[in-house]
């Protein structure tokens, strides 16, 4: 029923995206000037493949710590965010959470210059979901928690060392 209140909540995350264009019209004249910004300040466009070839030569031919913070962790990261998206289908996600799940992840490799796919797939929701029922076995999940805690650790002192992690 489309007059059903609840059906008008779908617009929310649309309206506040119209709100976002319509500033963007009002301060700059044009509702994508967003987009304007990011190829001339960052030098930055819709080319998945080119952020992929990008990705992967940062990771090949950059020095330590950058070629793993610029290039194999969002390489990583991507396949890791595919992965949980097949997992998902494989377990019978809801369908609305694999929507989500797969349009956050075409946005997060979307662009020339992968430099945040880690910290847009972690915005995943629906993979925690994911990972609750993998880590329904004890051992798997004390794998994971002590997996994912070494890295937190490590990219923490990255982090107070100075250097840009995601």
């Amino acid at each position: 029923n489309l007059l059903h209140p609840n059906f008008a909540w779908i617009f929310a995350a649309i309206g506040g995206f119209l709100v976002y264009l319509n500033i963007n019209y009002q301060v700059t004249g044009n509702v994508f000037e967003f987009v304007v910004l990011e190829r001339v300040h960052w030098f930055s466009t819709l080319d998945p493949i080119r952020g992929l070839t990008q990705a992967i030569n940062v990771a090949l031919t950059w020095s330590y710590p950058s070629n793993l913070l610029l290039g194999i962790a969002p390489i990583a990261f991507a396949i890791f965010g595919l992965c949980m998206i097949m997992f998902g289908i494989y377990r019978r996600l809801r369908p609305s959470y694999l929507v989500y799940m797969l349009l956050s992840w075409m946005l997060s490799v979307a662009y020339s210059w992968w430099i945040s796919p880690p910290r847009y797939i972690m915005a995943m929701f629906p993979m925690f979901i994911l990972m609750g029922l993998i880590t329904k076995n004890k051992i798997v999940n004390i794998a994971i928690t002590g997996f994912s805690t070494a890295w937190l650790c490590y990219f923490t002192a990255l982090f107070s060392l100075g250097y840009t992690v995601f």
